[in-house]
C-alpha cells in the first residue's frame, strides 16, 4: 500500500523538531527514604547527598545548563506542611543538578516519592 502526504518533507521535520523541543528529556521518580530510583528515563544514576537532598545525572547531557525542573513530592496528608522540590541553581550543569526536597513545616526531608522531570535542548 502506498503512502501520500499533503505535507513536504520541511513541513513534517519542523512539526516533529517542535514536538521533541518541547518533550521531557529526562525525568525520574525517586525514593529518597531507601533510596532507590523507581522508574527513569535518561539518567546513569542518582546520588544521595544529604537529607533532602539528591542529584540525577544525566545519560545524555542538555546543550547548556538553562534546562528546566517540574516535578512533585508525597504530602505527609497532616494538612498543616507542604512539600516543596526544587533545583539549586548554583549546582546545574549540562549533565546534572542537585534537586531539593523539603517540607515547610521542618524543612529537608527525604521523601519516598520525589516526580521530577527536566526538559531543554540537549546537546
Amino acid at each position: 500500500m502506498a503512502f501520500t502526504s499533503a505535507f513536504t518533507g520541511a513541513q513534517i521535520d519542523a512539526a516533529l523538531a517542535a514536538a521533541l523541543n518541547g518533550a521531557a528529556k529526562t525525568y525520574a521518580v525517586y525514593n529518597h527514604v531507601a533510596p532507590a530510583t523507581l522508574k527513569s528515563y535518561n539518567l546513569s544514576s542518582i546520588t544521595d547527598n544529604a537529607t533532602g537532598e539528591f542529584t540525577p545525572n544525566f545519560t545524555n547531557v542538555f546543550s547548556d545548563a538553562l534546562w528546566l525542573l517540574a516535578g512533585a513530592c508525597d504530602e505527609p496528608n497532616d494538612n498543616s506542611s507542604i512539600t516543596l522540590l526544587a533545583i539549586d541553581s548554583a549546582t546545574k550543569t549540562v549533565g546534572s543538578g542537585k534537586v531539593r526536597t523539603n517540607l515547610s513545616s521542618t524543612g529537608a526531608v527525604d521523601n519516598p516519592n520525589s516526580e521530577s522531570l527536566m526538559t531543554g535542548d540537549l546537546a
